[in-house]
């Protein structure tokens, strides 16, 4: 297994990758929402990764993913997506200088994959399914030696995703609990590395994905 897949996920590599992803995101809101508030009799506030780049969370992990995989000297990087982490592994590329790849099973979202194309990534549309996907992404690997950053089991994309929630502690200290929707997982396992380890007592919630 390569050594970037055998990773540390931690509060401190996170803190690490907050130095990272602060040169190129500035911290998103955690706006106060006055009529949730009254509507459920207690403070609601929403964290706005939608004002990030590429409009999600996922360019915080794209960024210290790509980061790492430029540091231990690959080429490019290849991976497969429906859409928002394919978008924020190519915009990660552009940023730090790296070729990219992005395999997308066929018959998906074009405004993305036009945005993809617009970082200057390569698309591949292959399957119709992850699965299906997944070998040409191999072939990739075996033909160009590019790094797969996988959507969710990589390690410094989690640490460079929990940097949101190193964010919200310095904006609402006090906070109590955190609503998250389940896509992938990544944003969850952030969450997780980061609250159960600075601030424990704080509940966590799944919810259905809301992409």
């Amino acid at each position: 297994m390569d050594e970037l897949k055998r990773r540390e996920i931690s509060v401190n590599a996170a803190r690490n990758a907050y130095k990272l992803v602060s040169k190129y995101l500035t911290p998103t809101k955690l706006e106060h929402q006055n009529q949730l508030s009254n509507k459920f009799g207690f403070d609601v506030f929403l964290k706005y990764e939608n004002h990030n780049l590429t409009n999600s969370f996922k360019i915080r992990g794209g960024l210290n993913a790509v980061f790492h995989v430029k540091e231990c000297g690959y080429k490019g990087v290849v991976t497969f997506s429906t859409g928002n982490h394919g978008l924020s592994i190519a915009t990660a590329a552009q940023m730090l200088g790296l070729k990219a790849k992005i395999v997308l099973p066929i018959g998906s979202n074009q405004s993305k994959i036009l945005k993809i194309i617009a970082t200057g990534a390569e698309v591949i549309e292959a399957g119709s399914t992850f699965d299906e996907s997944a070998v040409a992404v191999q072939e990739i690997m075996n033909k160009d030696g590019f790094y797969f950053v996988h959507p969710a089991n990589e390690p410094e994309l989690i640490n460079g995703v929990a940097t949101e929630f190193l964010e919200v502690l310095i904006q609402q200290p006090d906070i109590d609990v955190v609503i998250l929707p389940i896509g992938g997982g990544s944003e969850l396992a952030a969450a997780v590395t980061v609250f159960k380890s600075l601030k424990p007592e704080v509940e966590i919630i799944q919810t259905g994905n809301f992409y």
